[in-house]
């Protein structure tokens, strides 16, 4: 895992610790590593339709939105917003 994926992840969780399922943390951390390029595809563990994928997949998706924050910081702090 690169520093950028463990510096996201942590910035979003932190060192108190938000109050959500490992399921959710885990599709975070997932969408992260695809977004940096260090796994080939998003795969989920969990079988659909079950409570524990429901939280995956809205990891994922928290996922996307904190990339595209770290994204957007990186372009307005080399001037291109």
């Amino acid at each position: 895992m690169t520093n950028i994926v463990s510096d996201l992840f942590l910035q979003r969780f932190g060192p108190a610790g938000d109050p959500r399922s490992q399921e959710f943390r885990a599709g975070v951390m997932a969408c992260l590593m695809f977004k940096a390029n260090e796994v080939e595809e998003l795969k989920s563990p969990y079988k659909p339709g079950t409570a524990s994928r429901d939280a995956y997949d809205a990891g994922i998706e928290e996922g996307v939105v904190i990339w595209r924050q770290h994204l957007l910081r990186e372009a307005i702090a080399e001037g291109k917003p």
